[in-house]
C-alpha cells in the first residue's frame, strides 16, 4: 500500500488522466527530481489475468532493450503493492503495474481525426519514414509488432513520432520467421489479410500491411476500411476493396473453407486506388497500393518502401538524423514466447524480476517512486 510517507517522498507526481483503454488508464505526471514530463501507463490490477500479464511482460522485456528515435522508451517500472514487501512475498502482495514512458503530445488516431492539423504532402512523407524506419529496426531484429494503428503511433508537437504498445508483439529466429503462432493478433480494420483468414505461418509482411492501412488513413483522413461487426465483415470489407481475387492472389491462405468462400463469392472489380485517393501524389498511391498488396509473398517490404521514389529522397537524409538502432547484445532475451504455458505465478515473478532492472536496490525503492496524489 502506498503510505503518506511514501507520496511525500515519492520521484512522480500524478498530474491528470489522459486516456485509457481495456488495459487500464494513461496519465500525465512529472518526474519531482529532473521536472521532466512523463506519461504513466496503469495496468489495474492484472494479478489474475494471464493475457494481461503477458502482455505487460512483452512490452517491459521489448522496451527495456529496444533503442531507436521511433520507438517509444521505457523509463520506470514500478509495482504498486497490497503492503510493503520484499522480493520474497511479492505474490500475495502484486497489484497495480506502473510503466513510465516520455510524454508525447498526442497519437495518429487525434491528428487524422483534427480538423485543425494540416496533414501536407511532405507532413505525410515524414510520418511515414518514421514509422516505416521503426518498423525496419523491428524486424531488423525478427520482431513482428502485429498491432500498428494509428492508436499505436504517437507524435509530438514537431511531430516526431514514435511506435508504442508493444504488447501483441513477438520475437521470432530467423528459421521460424514464417511459422510465428496461432493466437489472435491484430485490430480489426488493421489486420493484414493473413491474420484475417487465420494464416498459422506469417512475417514482417504482416506489419507492412499495417503501415499501409494507417498511410492510407494519412493520405484519406478517414479509415480505409469501414467498422465492422463481424470477422465476415472483416472479410466483405476488404475484399470489396481490392475485388475478385486471382487464384495467385489467395494461394497463401491455408483453410481451404476459406479459400472456397473467397472463390465463390463475387466481390467486383474493386477501387482505382487512384480514384480512393484522387488529391494524393501520385508516387504516393503508388507506394500505398504495392503495401497493401493482398498476397503477403508479392508485398513490398520496409526495405523497398524506404527505397521507393515517393520517400527514397528523405529516407536517406533521416537515416543519419532519426535513426540511431542499437544492436541487442543478445536477441533471445527479446522473446517471452517460452512462458506461454506458465501460470500467472511465474509470469509475476518474471514482471517482478524485469522491475528490478529499473530498480536494482529492491522493492522498496520502486514503491516510494510511485505517487498516486
Amino acid at each position: 500500500m502506498v503510505s503518506e510517507d511514501m507520496i511525500n517522498r515519492c520521484k512522480y507526481k500524478m498530474i491528470e488522466l489522459i486516456g485509457k483503454g481495456g488495459y487500464g488508464m494513461v496519465y500525465s505526471a512529472v518526474n519531482k527530481e529532473t521536472k521532466e514530463k512523463v506519461a504513466i501507463k496503469k495496468i489495474s490490477n492484472p494479478s489474475n489475468n494471464k493475457s494481461r500479464l503477458m502482455s505487460a511482460l512483452r512490452e517491459i522485456r521489448l522496451l527495456r532493450h529496444l533503442d531507436h528515435d521511433n520507438i517509444i522508451p521505457l523509463k520506470d517500472v514500478m509495482i504498486q503493492t497490497t503492503t510493503v514487501v520484499d522480493d520474497m512475498d511479492i505474490q500475495s502482495s502484486f497489484m497495480d503495474v506502473h510503466l513510465v514512458y516520455q510524454l508525447m503530445n498526442t497519437d495518429l488516431a487525434s491528428v487524422i481525426r483534427s480538423s485543425s492539423i494540416q496533414l501536407t504532402d511532405d507532413r505525410c512523407k515524414s510520418l511515414l519514414v518514421q514509422l516505416l524506419q521503426g518498423v525496419e529496426y523491428l524486424h531488423s531484429l525478427n520482431i513482428l509488432h502485429r498491432d500498428i494503428k494509428p492508436g499505436n503511433v504517437l507524435v509530438d508537437s514537431n511531430f516526431n513520432l514514435k511506435i508504442c504498445d508493444f504488447g501483441m508483439s513477438r520475437v521470432v529466429a530467423n528459421e521460424e520467421f514464417m511459422k510465428v503462432c496461432v493466437e489472435p493478433v491484430g485490430s480489426r480494420g488493421y489486420k493484414a489479410p493473413e491474420l484475417l483468414f487465420g494464416c498459422t505461418k506469417y512475417g514482417t509482411a504482416v506489419d507492412v500491411w499495417s503501415v499501409g492501412v494507417v498511410f492510407a488513413e494519412l493520405l484519406s483522413r478517414k479509415q480505409l476500411f469501414p467498422r465492422a461487426k463481424n470477422f465476415i465483415d472483416d472479410i466483405k470489407n476488404m475484399m470489396h476493396l481490392f475485388g475478385n481475387p486471382g487464384e495467385s492472389d489467395i494461394e497463401f491462405i491455408e483453410d481451404e473453407r476459406i479459400m472456397d468462400v473467397v472463390r465463390s463469392h463475387d466481390f467486383g472489380f474493386g477501387f482505382h486506388f487512384p480514384y480512393l485517393f484522387p488529391i494524393a501524389n501520385p508516387l504516393a498511391v503508388d507506394l500505398l497500393r504495392k503495401m497493401l498488396t493482398f498476397n503477403p509473398s508479392k508485398r513490398i517490404t520496409v526495405a523497398e518502401a524506404l527505397e521507393h521514389p515517393y520517400i527514397r529522397h528523405l529516407s536517406e537524409r533521416n537515416c543519419i538524423i532519426y535513426s540511431s538502432p542499437s544492436p541487442v547484445e543478445h536477441p533471445e532475451d527479446l522473446d517471452v514466447g517460452n512462458y506461454d504455458d506458465e501460470g500467472v505465478e511465474k509470469i509475476k515473478d518474471l514482471i517482478w524480476k524485469e522491475m528490478l532492472h529499473y530498480h536494482p536496490e529492491g522493492a522498496a525503492a520502486a514503491a516510494d517512486a510511485l505517487c498516486t496524489d
